[in-house]
């Protein structure tokens, strides 16, 4: 009982060291202190981290990741000759808040506020390779917490992880990163095994890629799981025509015209073009 005490005690004490810490922070942010929020962070760190720790680490660290550079171009129509101030984010100063984001997410893995902090920046600045990277160990721990997250001050978060890698995946699909789509997506199906939208990122980056067997290979999965699935099947027949195979190309064209009879008179035109490619 007394070793439960004291664990709740020193639970306490951190708690209030770290909202110390936060609003002190907070203040020196709002003063745009630079000097002083660094300080601060050095102390809290040599204190006692917390979530609250890092994600303010990382806003620090973004914040001082970007480069101030002086443009001299005049925009069209402008009578002002003035030169204008831009800011051009830093690669490796950016590496440096990727680094301290995995770390708070080793030792904090369900908070899901640390996550999302560094996956939204690297949405907003189209670091792919590190969105997908995120976004894997995202679906990996949904897995393993079974769903439960915690965000600000340990309080439970409601929403659907699974609407938000598929934010992620519409991020690699609209910038074409058909490698980063494939293997976000392949790392979904382990843990959500029909999840036709993951498929369908796979075998659509496949099809882009003039893969067609691998396109076909995925498009035969999903079929499985929905087997009157419109889009499989005219992604199917399309993959059996690329890939000059007419005979199986004709049969999902027809079953096409089974579950889509508006479309009848277009892909009847096709079906009849690869019947006389075979005769």
């Amino acid at each position: 009982m007394k070793q439960i005490l004291f664990i709740f005690f020193l639970f306490s004490i951190t708690h209030c060291i770290s909202q110390d810490y936060q609003k002190a922070f907070d203040n020196a942010k709002a003063d745009k202190n630079v000097e002083l929020q660094e300080k601060i962070l050095n102390d809290w760190a040599s204190s006692n981290t917390s979530p609250e720790y890092y994600l303010a680490k990382i806003t620090f660290q973004y914040e001082q990741s970007f480069v101030e550079f002086i443009s001299l171009g005049i925009p069209e129509y402008s009578r002002s000759n003035k030169p204008k101030k831009q800011r051009s984010l830093d690669r490796d100063k950016f590496l440096e808040v990727v680094k301290t984001a995995k770390e708070g997410i080793d030792k904090f893995p369900n908070r899901i506020d640390i996550r999302l902090s560094i996956l939204n920046k690297c949405v907003e600045h189209t670091k792919k390779d590190n969105l997908r990277e995120f976004a894997q160990s995202l679906a990996v721990q949904n897995k393993s917490n079974k769903g439960k997250w915690l965000t600000t001050n340990n309080e439970e978060y409601q929403n659907d992880i699974l609407a938000l890698l598929e934010s992620y995946q519409a991020v690699l699909r609209k910038n074409s990163d058909y490698d980063n789509l494939i293997r976000l997506s392949e790392t979904i199906l382990d843990y959500h095994p029909k999840h036709l939208l993951s498929y369908e990122c796979i075998w659509g980056s496949f099809m882009s890629l003039s893969d067609y067997e691998n396109a076909i290979q995925y498009l035969k999965k999903a079929e499985k799981i929905d087997k009157n699935n419109s889009k499989v099947i005219y992604n199917l027949a399309e993959a059996y025509e690329y890939s000059n195979k007419p005979k199986l190309a004709i049969k999902y064209y027809e079953k096409y015209n089974k579950v889509e009879p508006k479309y009848t008179d277009t892909i009847n035109k096709k079906i009849e073009r690869l019947k006389n490619s075979v005769q």
